[in-house]
């Protein structure tokens, strides 16, 4: 009991800890009365590298800032919690492969925002239980696919020229890379780790979801994984 009630707050922590930090950084632009942007990926530039670490730090605005942090910190622990052996480092690459790989293909403007790490983990999940077909981890997937299916697949297609659909698609992509690769990986079930996804689980799966309802009267959020298109020895502003 000891050990799931700390795994469990491991879970809960550390994505709301990493989510305070992202409104930190709004708050200090906000006080400092200055523009964050220029600390995004700017690909193809030496300049621009610094945003691989950065820019998911970095958000155009409160909306932004908010449909970004709702789902990092619901996704984010239910990797943890239950790919406890791998689920930091799996969240670690998803952030570093995307904004590497952004840098490298993405429209050359800064590229700021922390959904292209959100549209990774949403396809390491929904993937994972796809490559594993076990109960718990099919669950999952479903749960992810009826929370984001629609937002999920229609954001990794071109659209508003504000935001960066390049990352979306892929952190997406990376996602489902992840998936592959850790498709073996032990997946804790509330009563054991499971060493090989060819075993079975006996777990029945109950989650109480009502997100639509915390906003109501409002379209779906599109996560974003904002750009701006400005000069970039310009001072930048995402919208």
């Amino acid at each position: 009991m000891e050990e799931e009630q700390r795994r469990l707050r491991k879970s809960i922590y550390y994505p709301i800890g990493i989510s305070l930090v992202l409104w930190c950084v709004k708050f200090f632009e906000w006080a400092l009365e200055s523009d964050f942007g220029s600390f995004g990926i700017l690909p193809r530039s030496l300049e621009g590298t610094k945003g691989i670490l950065l820019s998911g730090f970095i958000h155009g605005d409160y909306l932004h800032l908010v449909s970004n942090t709702i789902p990092l910190t619901l996704l984010g622990a239910i990797i943890i919690y239950f790919y406890a052996q791998n689920g930091f480092r799996i969240i670690l690459m998803l952030y570093l492969f995307t904004g590497c790989l952004v840098w490298l293909f993405a429209r050359p403007a800064y590229h700021i925002g922390a959904s292209g790490l959100v549209y990774g983990m949403l396809s390491f999940l929904l993937f994972s239980g796809i490559f594993r077909r076990e109960r718990q981890s099919m669950a999952i997937s479903l749960i992810i696919l009826i929370l984001y299916g629609g937002s999920m697949f229609s954001g990794v297609l071109p659209g508003d020229p504000r935001i960066s659909w390049e990352s979306h698609l892929i952190g997406f992509g990376i996602g489902v890379f992840l998936a592959v690769i850790y498709r073996k990986s032990a997946v804790y079930s509330g009563r054991e780790e499971l060493k090989d996804h060819n075993e079975s689980i006996d777990l029945a799966v109950d989650v109480d979801v009502n997100y639509s309802s915390t906003i109501p009267d409002r379209q779906p959020i599109t996560f974003r994984y904002d750009y701006t298109e400005k000069n970039p020895h310009e001072n930048n502003k995402a919208n």
